[in-house]
């Protein structure tokens, strides 16, 4: 006897229970057998898939339509023994990694049928009219976020870096979100970085403990972007797409075929260009992201940023080289936040630098042409241990 499907709740879901039937995804395919524990990937995989209950068959036993939806019952993962638990973890990793190759093989296509509408577009952002830009609109004179003291910004980090993590999960799952978990963070930091966009700084120069470094990076390069935008008057709507164009820029590492950001030495070039691909996967995964008032699609602006936030303007940056006005303001603004964060970050294959010798060597590229220097000069602004005035000509800091 088979019944109707149910639904799951996934937040319901904790590692080392079991259900007692199969879950699946909308798709039918299997995502976890029944009396199988539960473990972190089959969560993630269940909540960035949306998973319903199989009523049917386990083993001999006829379940009917009418029994109740789990029960879930606790139980040690060992229980089962170490060989079980690897074949349901391959299960799930192979099922990850067909949809994963999936988005890789449709990027290109995704990608070349918007260029040609991207190329009709404005792509310079002007700022606002002197008392119209977001910082007229601060609706009070208190900053909680800058009361924070260094545990409670930790805190704070690892709890918007989850937030963020779970969009990356599904977008990488093949699934599609809504921005809705995103603009609230953003609202929670708009009013407070509109009354002092420095405050940008302190939020994204950390790291998120709980949380992958790609997403706690993400979540950086989003806080900075919201600081960098105010600091150079952009509407609240431009200054929203920044935010978001941070937040969601890296997005497309996540689905890279081999674990290339774990090597612990310098990449081959065949790795780089790898690597570099991640710009166009990321901006063929933005199809699937929906604005969180209706149902339409994520501002083009923020899709192309994503695309374009490796790009130089001298020419020398992926996926296409494009170059000086070629490059949307968006794009610039996120390239260098995404520079100024990465070289303060620790990698595998070396340590981060001091905030004073990474702005120095933003400096750098902005006077070689790299960066754009009104974008470098509102990003430098925010730091307030460095001149502002070392990109108003070709000078570097001393």
């Amino acid at each position: 006897m088979t019944g109707p499907q149910r639904h799951v709740p996934t937040a319901d879901l904790r590692p080392g229970q079991m259900l007692a039937r199969d879950l699946i995804d909308h798709d039918g395919r299997v995502l976890l057998r029944a009396f199988e524990p539960l473990s972190e990937p089959a969560i993630a995989l269940a909540e960035a898939a949306g998973v319903e209950l199989s009523l049917g068959r386990i083993g001999e036993e006829a379940i009917e339509a009418g029994t109740r939806l789990v029960p879930l019952v606790e139980v040690a993962a060992g229980e089962l023994g170490e060989r079980r638990v690897a074949q349901r973890q391959w299960r799930i990793d192979r099922e990850l990694a067909k949809v994963r190759a999936q988005i890789r093989r449709n990027a290109d296509a995704a990608v070349v049928q918007r260029q040609a509408r991207w190329s009709r577009l404005n792509y310079r952002i002007q700022p606002e009219i002197p008392g119209e830009s977001v910082r007229a609109t601060r609706g009070r004179l208190v900053a909680p976020l800058a009361m924070m003291n260094a545990a409670a910004l930790h805190d704070w980090r690892d709890g918007r870096g989850a937030i963020l993590a779970q969009a990356y999960a599904r977008l990488a799952s093949g699934g599609t979100i809504t921005t809705a978990p995103l603009d609230a963070l953003i609202d929670e930091c708009l009013d407070d970085l509109a009354g002092d966009p420095r405050l940008a700084a302190r939020l994204a120069l950390g790291a998120a403990r709980g949380v992958d470094a790609l997403v706690g990076h993400a979540l950086g390069v989003g806080v900075l972007a919201i600081g960098v935008a105010i600091r150079m008057g952009w509407s609240r709507e431009d200054v929203r797409a920044a935010a978001l164009a941070g937040l969601l820029c890296d997005v497309g590492l996540t689905v890279l075929p081999t674990n290339i950001r774990a090597l612990d030495r310098p990449l081959t070039e065949e790795e780089h260009n790898a690597l570099r691909r991640h710009a166009v996967y990321g901006a063929a995964m933005l199809e699937r992201v929906r604005a969180s008032t209706r149902e339409a699609a994520l501002p083009e602006s923020v899709q192309i940023a994503v695309y374009q936030h490796h790009e130089r303007l001298d020419g020398t940056g992926y996926p296409t080289r494009a170059r000086g006005e070629q490059v949307h303001d968006l794009a610039r603004l996120v390239s260098a936040c995404d520079v100024l964060l990465a070289m303060c970050e620790d990698r595998a294959h070396r340590p981060g630098l001091s905030p004073e010798a990474a702005m120095s060597k933003v400096v750098r590229q902005a006077n070689a042409g790299g960066l754009d220097r009104a974008v470098v000069r509102a990003l430098l602004s925010l730091l307030t241990s460095v001149d502002v005035r070392v990109v108003a000509g070709r000078r570097v800091a001393a």
